[in-house]
């Protein structure tokens, strides 16, 4: 009895915390949407890069200790729990996306909810006095309802808690705590009537086109060749996302580790990388590359890309995030996925809304090691029909990048 009472306290409690996490989410992107209309409006404030990124520095050197490492702190906790994750998380990382973007920095949004998530079960169990083992499935929960309701894919939430943690291996003992929370999350997402993108669904192909009807003597057959043709396009396009993913995890963490040995100071980290990114935005000049870049993921998705997309948001979203602006790699490994997927379309012969889609899902979910829950995720933005391609070339795309992803707390 004494066990039932205990888990019917931690389903309330991962009520409450996909509940939170909802509600910061809707009041995250609100905001966020509302500093982004205002870069849009006043291209200058790119001038301010400098400025916030001293900012940035300053506030989490002088009061962020031990939350600087967002995410990767909440798995740390999760693996082997030594102590709480202080509270002034959420705000910090709430603040810091909004400076960022409102300068027109290239990062995401999703992975500043996620933490935001963690933060608040942190808290909520803290209150309520929870033990190690119900901490550990609080904190999944609020990574998990934080990833749903952002990317507006709460199936994908679920699985995204129980596969992040380790790389290859699904965490099931809280699993029904995830449920909870997300789905808590989502209703609670819609109630403040906030939005979720809607991504443009391009056309899928079906399998059944490569069956041919012949005459009544020959009856049906399937064409091999074409077949062939199609799924080797696939793999050539799963690897290229695969390593796109590895090459933009190696950047990442080589060129924040030179970061680092180069500039000790860590205030002065984001505003030199202020510095280097006003310059390179101003010699760009198309502001194309500032920011989520929406606009270009969604074009991907009705029309052919080219190849400069993907590189130049590799070189900016680089340098924002290695240099500490904050905001997640969602985002930017989407832009980047579907773009890439894009340009590809007319090279492999396949059709370029189709593969950007595809792209759209396999390059995150490689760089992040989690190939079901970007599976599940591609299901849930653009149909059932898509199920089979996107775990073809998601799991294709992970086995191909490598263990090493982008959360630093993950387990191989």
């Amino acid at each position: 009895m004494k066990k039932i009472l205990l888990k019917i306290r931690l389903l309330t409690l991962a009520s409450g915390t996909g509940a939170a996490a909802g509600s910061v989410a809707a009041l995250f992107i609100t905001s966020l949407n509302f500093v982004t209309q205002i870069f849009v409006s006043n291209k200058y404030f790119l001038f301010g890069l400098p400025l916030a990124g001293f900012l940035i520095g300053w506030s989490f050197t002088r009061f962020g200790q031990g939350v600087h490492r967002g995410l990767s702190l909440i798995m740390e906790e999760i693996h082997e729990p030594s102590r709480r994750i202080p509270l002034r998380l959420t705000p910090m990382i709430f603040v810091g996306t909004l400076l960022t973007h409102i300068v027109g920095g290239s990062s995401g949004r999703e992975g500043t909810v996620v933490q935001m998530g963690g933060g608040l079960a942190d808290a909520l169990g803290r209150i309520f006095r929870v033990p190690i083992t119900e901490r550990k499935s609080l904190l999944i929960a609020g990574m998990a309802a934080g990833f749903g309701t952002a990317v507006g894919a709460p199936w994908a939430g679920v699985v995204f808690g129980l596969e992040v943690l380790t790389v290859g291996r699904l965490r099931f003992f809280a699993a029904l705590e995830c449920l909870i929370a997300v789905l808590t999350g989502s209703f609670v997402f819609s109630i403040w009537g906030v939005q979720h993108t809607n991504y443009f669904v391009p056309q899928i192909p079906l399998l059944n086109r490569f069956v041919i009807e012949g005459s009544a003597n020959a009856g049906l057959s399937l064409d091999i060749y074409s077949l062939g043709q199609f799924i080797s396009a696939l793999f050539i396009a799963a690897l290229a996302f695969g390593l796109c993913a590895r090459f933009f995890v190696w950047l990442i963490h080589g060129l924040e580790m030179r970061v680092h040995r180069w500039i000790v100071n860590p205030s002065y980290r984001p505003m030199l990388g202020g510095v280097a990114l006003l310059v390179l935005f101003s010699v760009e000049g198309s502001f194309r590359y500032c920011g989520l870049g929406l606009e270009v993921i969604q074009d991907s998705l009705k029309h052919t890309a080219s190849f400069i997309d993907p590189i130049l948001k590799f070189i900016f979203t680089s340098i924002t995030l290695a240099f500490g602006f904050k905001g997640g790699e969602f985002i930017p490994l989407v832009f980047i996925g579907s773009t890439l997927g894009s340009a590809l379309g007319p090279i492999l012969h396949l059709d370029s809304c189709f593969l950007a889609a595809l792209g759209f899902a396999a390059t995150f979910g490689a760089a992040a090691n989690v190939p079901i829950a970007c599976t599940v995720m591609a299901i849930e933005l653009f149909g059932a029909p898509i199920a089979p391609f996107a775990a073809l070339v998601g799991f294709v795309s992970y086995l191909c990048s490598g263990s090493a992803g982008i959360y630093k707390g993950q387990r191989s």
